[in-house]
């Protein structure tokens, strides 16, 4: 190759990394708490001094933590220039300004206002067991969130961005969510199978190939997909995946895909630290030889509970 040749693919090089940074999306954290701040990005920690901020490219997934535990999973909202920007108080708390402040305000607060209300009537429907009730409860919330929003479904359209889709989907499991965790009335309940039948087919079967947990911690998404599993149902197919690592949840696992194996394991390993059950060093030693997940991250998760 001629110098001519080597000098034109440098100036498209750099051309192609300036276009990247000129259209990427910001994230400034403000730390405006009494200690440090630190954030995590495909598992490289940065670290927010005292008074200090932090200007980053926005990724698919940005976990921001103080000293002792993680204080915010963040999601990637914003389109191309966008700029988003998160002040990280004392005793955990956080505030956004910029662009999406809206999305996220709710997304991370507002969608669970008034909650106990909502979760209070969804047992009561349940424990009556009337399918059309529900249905027709859950869907009033779910039109709710929608306005809050300023969304037409959660369903993604041709000309969706890609901020738009982890929007909706966001929505999606947190609502769904919810329903999986107190409507369900035991794996043999007539009531809960037929309305998992209902969801699946309007709203999670359309995923289901390409289904993920996309935040590390993404309980609601996983017991979700577990508790399909569960409920084993001739009329619900799952696809299967390779084990990463060979643990008593293989028989879970090999449904999840490798996103949600990780979720897993990484609940497995706070629960058990919590109950000072030593099988949480097993977890930890694959999520960090197996899942290549950064260690200090990790005994960030043993503080949630």
């Amino acid at each position: 190759m001629n110098k001519n040749c080597l000098f034109k693919k440098g100036i498209t090089i750099i051309l192609f990394i300036l276009f990247q940074n000129f259209n990427a999306q910001k994230i400034t954290i403000i730390n405006k708490s009494n200690g440090r701040i630190f954030c995590f990005q495909n598992n490289v920690k940065h670290e927010v001094t005292k008074k200090k901020e932090l200007e980053i490219n926005a990724s698919s997934e940005t976990i921001i933590s103080d000293e002792n535990k993680i204080i915010l999973n963040l999601i990637n909202f914003l389109e191309p220039k966008e700029h988003l920007k998160i002040e990280i108080l004392n005793d955990g708390k956080y505030s956004f300004d910029g662009d999406k402040k809206k999305n996220y305000e709710y997304i991370y607060r507002g969608i669970n206002e008034n909650l106990q209300v909502t979760l209070k009537k969804y047992v009561e429907l349940s424990q009556k067991g009337n399918l059309n009730s529900f249905i027709n409860f859950s869907e009033l919330v779910l039109i709710n969130h929608l306005y809050k929003l300023n969304l037409k479904s959660v369903f993604d359209e041709k000309n969706d961005s890609n901020a738009q889709k982890n929007l909706k989907q966001a929505l999606k499991y947190r609502w769904l969510g919810w329903f999986f965790l107190v409507g369900n009335t035991g794996e043999k309940s007539i009531f809960f199978r037929n309305a998992v039948n209902y969801y699946f087919s309007k709203y999670i079967k359309i995923d289901i190939e390409s289904y993920s947990c996309n935040s590390i911690d993404d309980f609601l998404k996983y017991n979700i997909l577990e508790t399909l599993v569960k409920l084993n149902n001739k009329d619900i197919t799952l696809p299967t995946y390779p084990i990463v690592k060979s643990t008593e949840y293989d028989s879970l696992n090999k449904y999840f895909p490798k996103s949600c194996q990780q979720a897993k394991l990484l609940e497995s390993y706070s629960f058990n630290h919590n109950k000072k059950n030593p099988n949480y060093k097993l977890y930890k030693e694959i999520l960090i030889n197996d899942f290549g997940m950064n260690k200090d991250l990790i005994e960030k998760y043993s503080t949630n509970e």
